[in-house]
């Protein structure tokens, strides 16, 4: 049995300002969770995948006092997004992967080499 992908209409979506999203994801006063959740909006490709370097997020979620996120912030806010649906279960620090639900973009690479996934188009 295949899994179910609800239609969504046309007038259900809007657009997002990406670039703005990138700059909201740098500001220490947001939660950490909605941070992460900024970077994937802000970063995802095609198929809903923004796929980080290593350490990127890190530096990405800087501290109010400008030093890197720690490693344990860093999951803190990956498990915290994923705890309230706004990043899918297999997000890690290398890849923040939006629910399939939410996300759909006619643009941008179809392949994750963190989860390895090959779309063609």
């Amino acid at each position: 049995m295949s899994e179910h992908k609800p239609r969504i209409q046309l007038k259900e979506w809007a657009a997002i300002s990406r670039p703005e999203f990138r700059r909201m994801a740098t500001v220490p006063d947001w939660p950490l969770p909605l941070r992460a959740f900024f970077v994937a909006l802000g970063r995802a490709n095609q198929i809903g995948h923004a796929e980080l370097g290593p350490g990127e997020l890190a530096v990405i979620l800087l501290r109010k006092d400008g030093t890197e996120q720690t490693k344990q912030g860093v999951s803190r806010a990956i498990r915290e997004a994923k705890a309230r649906g706004l990043l899918h279960a297999q997000s890690t620090a290398r890849c923040l992967a939006l629910p399939s639900h939410m996300y759909d973009m006619g643009q941008g690479s179809l392949f994750c080499r963190e989860h390895g996934i090959r779309r063609s188009a």
